[in-house]
């Protein structure tokens, strides 16, 4: 992308721009790059603010078309004004108007979001709008409950929740379920026919993998949480939720393992983040060792990066010289990150679904 010639609008049009000042992603590459356009700062704060400031609409917009056309005609309509003098104030007459007429636009787009979406969507009327017939498994117990799918997928099926399916998945073009509560899945392979949960106003897609999720009825919160592969996560209200439902690529916004999705049902607003707890990865022995003799930092966290799967963002050559002695191997992911940032005098933080590391390095040996 050639975002050092990008305008305010395009910027606004820019997936990746847009996670980034919502939820932080990509953050190293947004500070390089400001940091290499310093030129470029003011459109971006100008670009920043307008989403900052629609972070609480829903997620469903006008078409990146439409948005387009609103702006030309804000374009054209400050064309038209008089010409300026040369030497003029920071917020002139003409930036004010830009900027009136923008706000005029989220205005508009803040209202189309807001009429145009129902207040909430219940297992109940999604149960009842199934094209096909589906059949329902109730837990009254105390402890879970394993259900077991047409397509050999299971489903431990937590205590006050409800699972509908349909008899048979041969004659579908995809496997589509629905949840009321909280359960396990692990999800069959089938590349040619995509597993869907409906929890809500939440769909997961996958094509095979294990996670689990909770969305009790009632409740104003729907989270996601993935145990091996990927799913890819929208919902309801997503303009091309169609697309997403019927093909067979995973596609919206993707988790992997050992992150974790939540949804709320008041604002229809997705964040990532980490788990509370990551887990080794399945393909990781239980049995590996954690135990360190002099080791590099960049190879310990180049090890942590494979067995949890979790991105750790450090300064690779800052840290070359920095070697540590540390026995980790009974720690959880956090404490080992903990314990090697007090052998490296250094501190981390999780933004979003990464580790970040700041150290000052260490000198040559």
């Amino acid at each position: 992308m050639n975002y050092e010639n990008y305008e305010a609008d395009e910027f606004l049009l820019d997936s990746q721009f847009v996670d980034w000042v919502k939820t932080g992603q990509h953050d190293a590459f947004w500070q390089e790059f400001l940091h290499l356009h310093p030129a470029q700062r003011p459109t971006v704060d100008q670009a920043r603010a307008i989403i900052q400031a629609t972070a609480t609409l829903p997620l469903i917009a006008p078409t990146g078309e439409q948005i387009r056309q609103m702006w030309q005609t804000v374009e054209q309509s400050i064309q038209e004004q008089p010409t300026e003098p040369i030497i003029k104030p920071l917020w002139s007459a003409r930036t004010w108007l830009y900027w009136a007429a923008a706000s005029v636009i989220l205005l508009v787009i803040g209202t189309v979001w807001y009429t145009s979406q129902p207040t909430s969507v219940t297992y109940s009327q999604l149960v009842t709008q199934s094209a096909v017939a589906l059949q329902e498994v109730v837990n009254t117990g105390t402890t879970p409950k394993l259900v077991r799918l047409p397509d050999g997928s299971t489903v431990r099926l937590e205590t006050n929740s409800r699972l509908s399916y349909p008899a048979s998945f041969t004659a579908l073009a995809r496997r589509e379920v629905y949840l009321s509560g909280k359960a396990y899945f692990d999800v069959a392979r089938n590349a040619k026919q995509p597993f869907l949960v409906y929890a809500n106003e939440l769909i997961t897609k996958v094509l095979g993998t294990s996670f689990t999720i909770d969305a009790p009825e009632g409740n104003q919160r729907i989270t996601v949480d993935v145990r091996t592969g990927r799913v890819a996560v929208f919902t309801q209200y997503d303009p091309q939720i169609t697309e997403k439902q019927t093909n067979q690529l995973v596609s919206g916004l993707v988790v992997t393992a050992n992150q974790h999705i939540t949804f709320s049902r008041e604002t229809k607003q997705l964040a990532k983040s980490l788990v509370d707890q990551p887990a080794l990865l399945p393909t990781v022995p239980p049995t590996t060792s954690f135990d360190f003799d002099e080791t590099p930092a960049p190879v310990i966290f180049n090890a942590l990066e494979k067995a949890y799967g979790v991105e750790i963002v450090y300064d690779a050559e800052l840290l070359s010289n920095c070697r540590l002695t540390a026995s980790l191997t009974n720690e959880s992911l956090f404490d080992k990150v903990r314990l090697v940032c007090q052998g490296l005098d250094a501190t981390y933080e999780v933004i979003d679904t990464r580790i970040i590391i700041s150290a000052k390095g260490c000198s040559t040996p």
